[in-house]
């Protein structure tokens, strides 16, 4: 899930890996099991050594006025301090050492490079997330595992994290969202600027206390946190055990996205924005699948359809990996089989390299039995959608 370029659309659009619309709006509690490597660790893992001296190099920047044994905690805020300061806010796709080198990244691109560096120097962690959230979408951070059991939420996209000053300890994503007054009282920001340009001096941490500053009630024109955590519909910790459902609504005729891709580096870009008719974001609709640390399902929501009539759901994909596709009719039936309700299909992988790369399709047809219809797509691999479709089958056109 990640927060794309504030002010060249005025939205925050969200990309990646990060993102999703949970079924509640309870936090889910996942724990950080002994020898279970995130994706993250594994990718850091598989460095060569020269990859691995990039991350360390920055590292060692991040940490360079402050003693060597400094605790966890003063070493996590270093860090993402560093990471903050250090990313133009731009764009981009990949790991941790791409981003480093390209000087560049939004919230996913942030937040797995800090647990990337945070893992370099033996201190655990999840990718963290928040979705729903009405004027902004999806946002990704980073919730850090502390040797003496603690938890402590930190947000690299905008040098924030929340710390209980008075107990002497961080503050989890679990408590914001179960208190997310909290996010108000317990907010410290960095004193230092993000770079506007890549060439820019990143200014040295000096200290917990000296760098960072409480920001109580804190907000700008693209980040208000309370309102994050207030009125998200969902959020927790990334895990493949808890998958997370994005409702897409849906017509007899409705057309969301990009299906050509023409011109587009990433023409998943427009389903990264989509909004219901409240105005509220529909968080990765472009993402199916497991990817990265997340496993997202898709459950398109039809109104206003025919009892008896047959329609067909086309899903564009830009990308896919080891897909096959399961697919669930409520409601409805594969049109010719009976009441066969459940079905599979095999997609081809797919990489979209640049502008102008072909753009895949992947047509699911239905027969309503309802006037409401649910469709519930899930798959073992990934999708990275560029838009969603549907019309009925006598206007329909392969």
């Amino acid at each position: 899930m990640r927060l794309a370029t504030f002010k060249s659309t005025g939205k925050l659009i969200i990309l990646l890996l990060i993102a999703v619309f949970a079924a509640c709006k309870d936090a889910p509690t996942v724990s950080l099991q002994t020898g279970q490597k995130q994706p993250f660790e594994i990718t850091f893992d598989k460095y060569s050594p020269e990859e691995k001296k990039v991350i360390t190099t920055h590292v060692d920047k991040a940490l360079s006025l402050i003693p060597p044994r400094s605790g966890e905690l003063e070493t996590a805020a270093a860090i993402n301090d560093y990471v903050f300061q250090y990313f133009v806010n731009k764009d981009n796709l990949g790991n941790a050492v791409k981003l480093l080198n390209e000087g560049h990244a939004i919230c996913g691109g942030a937040a797995v490079t800090m647990a990337e560096m945070l893992y370099s120097v033996d201190i655990k962690s999840r990718l963290a997330f928040l979705i729903g959230i009405p004027t902004q979408g999806a946002h990704s951070l980073v919730e850090v595992y502390f040797r003496d059991g603690t938890r402590g939420l930190f947000d690299p996209s905008f040098g924030i994290f929340w710390y209980d000053y008075e107990n002497k300890k961080p503050v989890s994503i679990v408590d914001l969202l179960a208190e997310p007054e909290l996010s108000d009282i317990f907010l410290y920001k960095t004193i230092n600027a993000k770079r506007k340009k890549t060439d820019e001096a990143v200014k040295p941490y000096i200290g917990l206390s000296q760098t960072y500053q409480n920001r109580k009630k804190y907000k700008e024109e693209y980040y208000d946190p309370y309102q994050c955590f207030s009125k998200r519909s969902g959020g927790g910790v990334s895990g493949e055990e808890y998958t997370t459902y994005v409702k897409i609504p849906l017509g007899p005729g409705s057309s969301y996205g990009d299906k050509k891709g023409s011109s587009e580096t990433t023409p998943w870009n427009k389903l990264a924005v989509l909004q219901n008719k409240e105005g509220e974001y529909i968080s990765w609709a472009y993402m199916l699948g497991k990817t990265g640390d997340y496993n997202i399902t898709h459950v398109y929501r039809f109104a206003g359809l025919q009892p008896g009539d047959s329609y067909n759901l086309s899903l564009y994909y830009a990308k896919a990996y080891n897909a096959v596709l399961s697919v669930q009719i409520l409601n409805g039936h594969r049109p010719n089989q009976g009441n066969s309700s459940t079905f599979y299909y095999e997609v081809e992988n797919l990489t979209y390299k640049k502008s102008g790369s072909a753009i895949e399709k992947v047509h699911i047809p239905f027969t309503a039995d309802s006037p409401n219809v649910e469709i519930i797509t899930s798959t073992e691999g990934y999708l990275i959608l560029t838009a969603i479709e549907s019309a009925p089958m006598k206007t329909y056109k392969n």
